[in-house]
């Protein structure tokens, strides 16, 4: 093999050099590519009806680049972490004799082509054949990676074209060759592991591109998941993976989806099938982009940090359409009629399910997303997109008093911070990388020994002076209640009640709600609190809170006794059904919708003071919240 392999690079060698004999032209231009062409170079990139996969299927402490003591003890952690290769360490095409890393954006870029073409047509074994094609495709993906900051459409149009292109040719070439008999074991595996990669790298490059651009980068990854599915289909794995069956199911206890239409979506007959009709409700809006993404099962077993950025960005992106959406007034009569007898798990009629979804959606999504596993450098060329993450990493970064609740409880309890009820993983995390909601004015001063793990400060103070946490407890045993407290100046935080800093006086919060001009403070549900934002009109508006309400946050345990028929999954969990579990045994399922929509979410904008608009909010007593417009 290794001869004819070599004979066919001589071959290629010879065809290009006899072309350029041809013409002069095509000479100079070849001098040009030797003297200025850099090589190409692959860029490297470094878990209810919640659905809270992002939080249960994954160690926090990997993706910020840390890794616990248990995890280094741990084998599959081990190999996850240094074995297991990167997605952006695709296979490229690797015999250019010149031209090596020009994108379409250069008028030589047709040398590249031209030499790819050749090989193939002098490569008369098909499964050698079909592996280069699987270098190709990596090539084209490449360019489309080193063009998607670009504003160049035409450039980026010509790359996923042509990607497309390359792999349409390869799945049908290998389904043809498995229908014929022929053993293509190796080239499936190839094919699994290098479109798991693809699949990764073309969701970040879609999320990058100028909107022009999108939906043809969108076709491009449409023909990498279809190589995914007839690896899928071709090596007899299931038509519908676990753990989208799962999700599926919660839809229909949603009532987003029908049980004819969770039986028929669970009974296809293969992946390739699966994804075209998973994708009809996509369409639609019953099911998410971040649930179909499921269907990618190798991408996230391959590369689960990937899988879970880019899982977590289309929840985002989600999360700023629902936001948007608003039925006409007939619709939203319905809407109301329906929602007035709704009891959770009652079927959604056909007509209003369209608009029902955003409301189940919005909410799981307000309570559950994971900003911290957001790779914020895929906004930079999109100033709307970027504005847009900072603020919503503003309204769920959680209080100083919630992170010190949570810290408290992983000390009392000796937890692993990997194995938290999910909502404090979820705080716990977000704070450990943005810090703690602080309000107008304020900003965060880390302080890794303080319970909360730093404190607000008013911004522009000199804090060098401030007595550290072990400074001024020296001595003492630290056993009170948790409290907040304030300086004289200022600063904000949360302290056990017998080591206060010296001067500092208990207030009910550190994120305080402003008084309004009727002398009101605005108040907040039980399950939410306050967040000031200086361009509302309010003066700000409610999130919800981190910590379980009802639960004794010195023990963690439950303040109340569930129903009958009902649990708690962990200490301070919800209460759900008996019969409410998923193909996994979920320990953290939450219990259905227990809210119905209506005036809230759907609450006319116009409220806002100059440049900010209306956003709406189901947990906000107003209605919503102002954000400043995005010009």
């Amino acid at each position: 093999m290794h001869v004819i392999s070599d004979y066919l690079h001589y071959t290629v060698k010879r065809v290009v050099t006899t072309l350029a004999c041809f013409s002069i032209v095509i000479s100079c231009l070849w001098v040009y590519l030797v003297l200025h062409v850099s090589s190409a170079q692959a860029a490297t990139l470094s878990p209810s009806n919640y659905n809270w996969s992002s939080t249960q299927e994954f160690k926090q402490s990997r993706v910020l680049g840390v890794t616990t003591p248990d995890q280094e003890s741990s084998p599959s952690a081990s190999t996850s972490a240094s074995n297991t290769p990167s997605p952006s360490q695709y296979l490229q095409f690797s015999r250019y004799l010149f031209g090596e890393g020009l994108t379409p954006s250069s008028p030589f870029y047709f040398m590249k082509p031209l030499q790819e073409n050749v090989q193939l047509a002098l490569t008369f074994d098909q499964k050698t054949k079909d592996g280069l094609r699987v270098q190709i495709a990596g090539e084209r993906l490449d360019e489309m990676q080193k063009l998607a900051t670009s504003n160049n459409i035409q450039a980026i149009t010509q790359a996923a074209n042509a990607y497309r292109q390359t792999m349409t040719t390869l799945s049908d070439s290998v389904v043809s060759l498995k229908e014929k008999g022929d053993n293509v074991d190796t080239l499936l595996g190839q094919m699994e592991t290098e479109t798991a990669k693809h699949n990764v790298i073309l969701e970040q490059v879609r999320i990058q591109v100028p909107d022009q651009s999108e939906k043809i980068v969108g076709n491009a990854l449409e023909a990498s998941w279809k190589g995914t599915d007839i690896v899928a289909d071709l090596n007899n794995r299931p038509a519908v993976p676990s753990d989208l069956v799962s999700r599926l199911q919660l839809l229909k206890s949603q009532g987003l989806l029908t049980q004819e239409e969770v039986t028929k979506l669970v009974g296809s007959k293969s992946r390739v099938e699966t994804r075209q009709e998973v994708g009809k409700f996509v369409n639609e809006g019953v099911i998410s982009a971040s649930d179909f993404l499921r269907l990618n099962e190798t991408a996230k077993s391959f590369y689960p940090e990937e899988f879970y950025k880019v899982h977590e960005t289309l929840r985002f992106q989600e999360m700023q359409k629902l936001e948007d959406q608003k039925p006409d007034d007939a619709t939203l009569n319905k809407i109301q009629s329906f929602a007035k007898t709704y009891k959770p798990g009652d079927q959604v009629p056909a007509d209003l399910r369209v608009y029902w979804a955003p409301v189940v959606r919005l909410e799981e999504i307000q309570n559950t997303l994971r900003p911290d596993l957001i790779d914020a450098n895929l906004f930079t060329n999109d100033d709307k997109e970027s504005r847009k993450f900072n603020e919503v990493v503003e309204r769920f970064k959680p209080r100083p008093e919630d992170i010190a609740q949570v810290r408290n409880f992983i000390q009392k309890n000796n937890a692993d911070v990997n194995n938290l009820p999910p909502e404090y993983q979820r705080m716990y995390n977000i704070s450990k990388r943005y810090g703690a909601q602080c309000g107008a004015g304020l900003n965060w001063v880390p302080e890794s020994q303080s319970p909360a793990g730093g404190y607000c400060s008013p911004s522009g103070s000199d804090t060098s002076n401030e007595p550290t946490y072990d400074e001024f407890t020296r001595g003492k045993t630290c056993r009170g209640a948790m409290v907040n407290a304030k300086s004289a100046n200022g600063s904000c935080s949360s302290f056990p009640v017998d080591c206060m800093p010296p001067g500092w006086n208990t207030v009910d919060t550190c994120v305080s709600a402003p008084v309004m001009k009727t002398n009101t403070k605005i108040e907040c549900p039980s399950n939410a609190h306050f967040v000031p934002v200086p361009y509302d009109p309010n003066g700000g508006y409610c999130i919800p809170n981190y910590t379980q309400v009802g639960v004794d946050q010195s023990t963690g345990a439950s303040a109340t006794i569930c129903p009958a028929s009902s649990h708690r999954s962990y200490a301070g969990g919800p209460c759900i059904s008996d019969d409410n579990s998923s193909s996994y045994n979920n320990p953290y399922s939450l219990p259905p919708l227990s809210t119905t929509p209506g005036g809230p979410y759907y609450t006319n904008s116009g409220r806002c003071g100059p440049n900010a608009n209306w956003v709406p909010e189901a947990i906000n007593p107003q209605g919503g919240y102002c954000v400043q417009n995005q010009n």
